[in-house]
Formats: C-alpha cells, structure tokens, sequence
C-alpha cells in the first residue's frame, strides 16, 4: 500500500502562490482512501489544495488532531469548498477553551474560532468525538 502525504497548510511555503500561515492542514492518501488532518487557521489548506490540484471533494474522513486555532480554523473554508456532508472525528475536548500567555502573562484564547452549532447548523454535520481514553 502506497501512502502519500500533501501539506496543505503550514508556515512556509516554498512554492510560488501558494499560502503560508500558522497552522498545519496535511492530506493523507492510501490508494483508496483520503483523510485531511488538520485544517490549518484560515483559508490557506482550501487555497492552497485549489492552487496544488487537490480535489477536496474527494477526501472522505476530516480528523481534527486538537482544538486549538491554527489546526481547526480552516475547518469552514474546507466544508464550504468539499460541498458534501462528510465525518469530522475529534478528540472529546475538543471544545474545550484553549488558552495562550505571552510574555506579558495576558491569556489570549486560542481554540476553535467558532461556536460548536455553527458547523452543525452551516454544514449539516455533526463533529464526532472519539471515546476517551482509559
């Protein structure tokens, strides 16, 4: 079985038009099967999966590794260009609020930048958790 990796979102970008922002979006292909880990923090993996010829409509499996910004909040920019109904799996904390310090110890939050029903009501979708482990 042959596995190809594409990133898709990550904050170099060394081909002429392509994106780069903070995050990270890679889709990940077996000869029959397609999953996008990862969605970056903006608009750069839809972006940059149109400028690399990479038909997100085809990827059946969306895995959120974590739920902080810059790996979930491109996740609306994905569904709006994937056009289909499709399984998002995350971890059950997803939704958890997530939180950064600078230096100047102010906390800045740094979670999903959206509410959980949005995606649901926007997309039709459902985020599904997995089971935590023991």
């Amino acid at each position: 079985m042959q596995i190809k990796l594409t990133t898709l979102s990550e904050n170099t970008a060394s081909a002429p038009g392509l994106l780069a922002e903070w995050g990270l979006s890679i889709l990940v292909e077996t000869d029959n099967y397609k999953v996008l880990l990862d969605t970056g923090l903006g608009v750069s993996a839809a972006y940059n999966a149109a400028i690399l010829g990479v038909d997100l409509s085809a990827v059946d499996r969306i895995v959120l590794s974590h739920g902080h910004a810059d790996h979930t909040g491109g996740l609306q920019h994905v569904l709006k260009v994937m056009r289909k109904e499709i399984e998002v799996i995350a971890h059950p904390d997803i939704w958890a609020a997530k939180y950064s310090r600078t230096f100047s110890k102010k906390e800045k939050y740094a979670g999903i930048p959206f509410v959980r029903g949005s995606v649901k009501s926007r997309y039709g979708l459902p985020i599904t958790s997995l089971p935590q482990a023991r």
